[in-house]
């Protein structure tokens, strides 16, 4: 299937040294988004690149649409799969890319000309590991424009440990993994991959950047994050609610496992507080979509249970850590 408006092929010389970055976009059922995507990712001002798109078992046109720019742009690899959702559909593309440095656009968004340059160069000049950069929050069905400026008060490079403290309160570094550039061995060295839920970022970024000696701020918005009704994060369910506490609980057994919840546990009862108010949101929400009586009520009867059970998990698990993991040093790359 042709896209409206696609692009030429690319000169035949624009595609003959080994690419530096990979950008790695799942999709299921994004036809009337994809398009938009991809023509950003071949505009890219950093040459080569690898672009790996992961159709995640898509019944509607993305699939064909995905096929027909493989066909004629030479850095574009599709790779097919049954429905088994984001988290996998990510780590395929993780599997079948090669270049030293990657990164993840979701399929509803789409990048400034200088994504991909500018976080890789931000990485370089800073000897980072990580790279984040600011982005630009879009409203389909407002058509608002919005920039967070948590990401201006930051300097250009973080500690690998101030880093982490950060994404676990998920304040001026959110969980996302769309606007960072990742060097490949966070992933490969300790054999970390996506698990299977909703919020898979939120599961797996505390690990990453857990091993990261330093991480380069771009303050310039190099990233659209699209907003729109119907998509997956847009979508109230009892799986989701689930997938929250699931999320939640990945992170405190990783911070528990590799000795740093003593160090960590103030970021991380602030990450608990804030979701326990999302599952209370997100409770509301079911209740008015089903139309129960009380829904405001039982909503904030959710949160305070999800509240209370978080802070007695917290007094638990301190009382088993040992006293000697509390200073314990964030784990540093080889």
């Amino acid at each position: 299937m042709k896209p409206q408006g696609a692009l030429p092929p690319p000169a035949a010389s624009a595609y003959e040294t080994t690419p530096q970055v990979a950008i790695i976009v799942p999709f299921y059922n994004v036809a009337p988004y994809l398009d938009r995507c991809v023509k950003s990712l071949i505009s890219q001002t950093l040459s080569p690149l690898e672009i790996v798109l992961v159709n995640d078992g898509s019944t509607d046109a993305s699939g064909a649409i995905a096929d027909w720019y493989a066909q004629r742009h030479p850095q574009v690899r599709v790779v097919h799969q049954e429905n088994r959702g984001q988290g996998p559909a990510r780590n395929a593309g993780l599997a079948v890319s090669t270049a030293p440095f990657v990164a993840f656009v979701d399929s509803d968004d789409y990048v400034t000309p200088d994504y991909a340059q500018g976080l890789l160069c931000a990485m370089r000049r800073t000897q980072a590991d990580i790279a984040v950069c600011t982005y630009t929050v879009i409203s389909s069905r407002l058509g608002l424009r919005s920039r967070p400026l948590m990401h201006r008060l930051l300097p250009a490079a973080l500690t690998g440990a101030k880093a982490l403290r950060l994404i676990l309160r998920d304040t001026s570094i959110k969980n996302y993994s769309w606007n960072k550039l990742f060097r490949r061995t966070l992933f490969t060295d300790r054999g970390i991959i996506f698990p299977n839920i909703c919020f898979e970022d939120i599961a797996t970024m505390p690990r990453l950047f857990s091993r990261a000696r330093r991480v380069a701020v771009v303050r310039e918005p190099l990233y659209f994050y699209c907003r729109r009704k119907g998509s997956l994060l847009g979508t109230y369910t009892p799986q989701r609610i689930a997938d929250n506490i699931t999320a939640l609980t990945l992170v405190r057994d990783f911070l528990i496992a590799s000795r740093q919840y003593k160090r960590y546990r103030m970021a991380f009862a602030y990450l608990a507080s804030k979701f326990s108010l999302y599952i209370a949101v997100d409770t509301l929400h079911l209740h008015f979509k089903q139309g129960l009586p009380h829904a405001a009520r039982g909503a904030w009867r959710a949160y305070w249970r999800t509240l209370a059970l978080m802070h007695t998990a917290h007094r638990q698990l301190e009382a088993l850590i040992p006293e000697d993991e509390q200073d314990e040093p964030a784990q540093a790359m080889p």
